[in-house]
Order: C-alpha cells, then structure tokens, then sequence
C-alpha cells in the first residue's frame, strides 16, 4: 500500500493496492514464500490442534445424511433443486411441525427468505454443515385459528412487500411460505420464526383489524423438543438416510 498527505492541507488521501488470494495452501505458499515443510509455525500448529480439539468436543463431523443431488438457497421455489423448498416442504413439517399444538388446526409455516445462507451439496452432510446452511438459532412462534384467506392475505402481503428481498435477482420474493398450498376455507396456525415476528405480525394485524397473539413453540432449551432453525436440521438423516457402510 502507499499514502500520501499534505501539511498545507487538512484532508489526506490514501491508496491502497491489493492482490486477492485464493485460500488454499498452494496460494499461501507463493504469497508467503515458503513450501509444505516450512509454512507452519509453531503458533499456528497450536491453533489447528485447540480448533480439532472443539470440532471434537462439538461432534462437528457427525453425518446426518447423504443427500442425492445439490439444493441452492438462491433457486426459484418453484425449481427441483430449490432449498427452501426442502425446507418448507420436509425439514420444517418433519422437526418444527412434528408435534401438533392441540388446536386442530392445520400448520402452515412462513419464512424470509435471508433464513438460509448456503447451499446444500449432494453427497455427505456433516453437522458442521448444518451452521452454514442455517447459522441463525431463532425460535418459534405461532398465530392460532387464523382462516385460510387471512394466511393467503398475510404472505400474499409479506410475499409483495419488498421487507426483506435479498435475492429478488435470484428469483426468489421477499417471503416463502409452506408445506404446499392454503385452502382459503381452512382453519390454520401459523408459524414464523422470531426474527420475522414483528413483521408476520403486522401482516396479521393488518389482514384482520386485530394484533394477533405469537405464541412461543418449542423454544426451551432445558425441555425434550427444543427446535430452532438450527436444530430443525438434524431430521436431514430421515429425508437423506445414508447407506449403512457409510456410517
């Protein structure tokens, strides 16, 4: 890098020049001028063993399952490959919507679509993975007794508002909701996490005149049963089972 700066002046300028590298081991080596028997350093050998030692202790490379073909967060909904259609349709109704709330209602889930931040490879899926697919740990939420219409409205709204869009250019809205469709005749209980709280509760208010109760579901950690958006993904080996010479 290089600077340059006035004292008749009291603004200063400064440049820098950058060169991007590509962070694997054959790159470091040139960057640093150095070969597979001298880029470690004893500080750094250190580290790698602290970091094993947690990865360890974490259970970090547990297989949950074996996926058989790749899923990106950014695909259309609609599209075979699609993440958040996995994830509306199977991981959420098999771990989040597991347990029924006792209202007689039928589930129905709604999510923004900043939830997911990573695609899903065919093959292996660690535990490690889950924390990049989903790395936020929000808890759960639910309207009860709301119409079909009402849920129609509520993402129809939240789908349209442009709230949160960061990949409108990927073909994705702003919010996706699931499993499958909304019978405008049905009785549902709507479930969110509790990032998009406030904004499905608005929705909610707005499409029926009245601000909506969110009750809390499945969110204590010292309790059988805890779900979150990360846990939610540890049903993966009953979607995915992996062969048993795999385990």
């Amino acid at each position: 890098s290089s600077s340059s700066s006035s004292s008749s002046s009291s603004s200063s300028s400064t440049w820098f020049n950058y060169e991007y590298v590509d962070a694997n081991l054959e790159a470091l080596y040139n960057f640093t001028g150095t070969d597979a028997d001298s880029f470690d350093t004893d500080l750094g050998k250190s580290i790698s063993d602290a970091i094993e030692v947690q990865v360890e202790a974490l259970n970090l490379r547990t297989l949950l399952a074996c996926p058989d073909q790749d899923y990106s967060y950014s695909a259309e909904i609609t599209s075979s490959s699609s993440l958040y259609a996995l994830y509306m349709d199977k991981v959420v109704p098999l771990s989040v919507l597991s347990t029924p709330t006792g209202t007689g209602n039928s589930p129905y889930h709604i999510t923004s679509t900043g939830s997911l931040r990573y695609n899903l490879y065919s093959g292996s899926f660690y535990y490690d993975d889950v924390f990049a697919v989903a790395p936020f740990t929000n808890v759960f939420r639910y309207v009860a007794g709301l119409t079909g219409s009402t849920v129609s409205a509520v993402v129809a709204s939240l789908t349209s508002s442009g709230k949160y869009d960061p990949l409108a250019d990927g073909g994705l809205p702003s919010y996706v909701g699931g499993p499958g469709g909304v019978d405008d005749e049905g009785l549902y209980d709507l479930f969110f996490n509790d990032y998009d709280e406030p904004y499905v509760v608005a929705a909610v208010a707005a499409a029926t005149g009245e601000t909506p109760t969110a009750v809390p579901w499945r969110d204590d950690k010292e309790e059988e049963g805890f779900v979150d958006t990360t846990t939610c993904w540890e049903v993966m080996g009953e979607i995915f089972p992996c062969d048993d010479d795999v385990l």
